[in-house]
């Protein structure tokens, strides 16, 4: 791989010149667009390619992006991950995948080697390790910018990227009804996951206004794994 210094060799300019060119530094105003036509042409013509290490300790800038996930084997944390990844890739960020497996102390853990690498924001799949209230204490102290999804943060510093559950599941029932079904099964998600509650009341919300009558026999109570209840 060709350093700076090779590449300012070749071309017969200071490595500094060569270094504030590149890396689009202020100064680099002061210098003329025919050298820096000629000194990212000659990068390009010698594969010269930037050392990420030094540009982290020049800038104080990873570029890193971490990913929490809860679960990397669920499917749906599987499909938000691979929409985060198209999106990062068309900028300048790496992204940083961590499995914290639900488990408060590996997400600790995690969160101490992301603060020592300067990692530059998250992205978290949101569940209850994660909206842990001390550990998000933490997260805003240090300042890293945090978007949490599957759960609306309103009234917190935090960005999030939530679902209207109430408002789906009630367009879903009325979807249902208008195809002429009245003997519909349901399937409540586990009482421990906030979004099946809401869920729950979109459908109840639109049978009462149908005046349907919902028949215990048909409903099924989902369990998270491990559970007894």
């Amino acid at each position: 791989m060709i350093t700076i210094r090779q590449l300012a060799k070749e071309i017969g300019l200071s490595p500094t010149t060569i270094s504030m060119v590149l890396n689009s530094s202020p100064l680099a105003r002061n210098i003329p667009e025919k050298t820096k036509n000629r000194v990212r042409a000659a990068a390009k013509k010698l594969g010269y390619i930037p050392n990420p290490f030094a540009l982290s300790l020049f800038s104080s800038r990873s570029a890193t992006v971490a990913i929490l996930l809860s679960d990397i084997t669920d499917p749906y944390c599987a499909t938000v991950l691979k929409g985060i990844d198209a999106s990062l890739f068309r900028s300048n960020y790496l992204p940083v995948l961590l499995d914290i497996e639900n488990s408060r102390a590996k997400f600790r853990r995690s969160l101490q080697k992301l603060v020592a690498r300067r990692i530059e924001g998250i992205i978290g799949v949101a569940n209850s390790t994660l909206l842990q209230t001390e550990l998000l204490t933490t997260l805003k102290k240090r300042k890293i910018p945090i978007v949490l999804i599957g759960r609306d943060m309103e009234g917190t510093e935090i960005s999030s990227v939530s679902i209207k559950n109430e408002a789906g599941a009630y367009l879903a029932m009325k979807h249902v009804y208008d195809l002429g079904h009245r003997a519909i099964a349901f399937l409540k998600g586990p009482t421990d996951i906030v979004d099946s509650a809401r869920r729950w009341e979109g459908i109840v919300r639109f049978t009462q206004k149908m005046g349907l009558t919902i028949d215990p026999k048909l409903v099924v109570q989902l369990k998270l794994p491990g559970t007894s209840y």
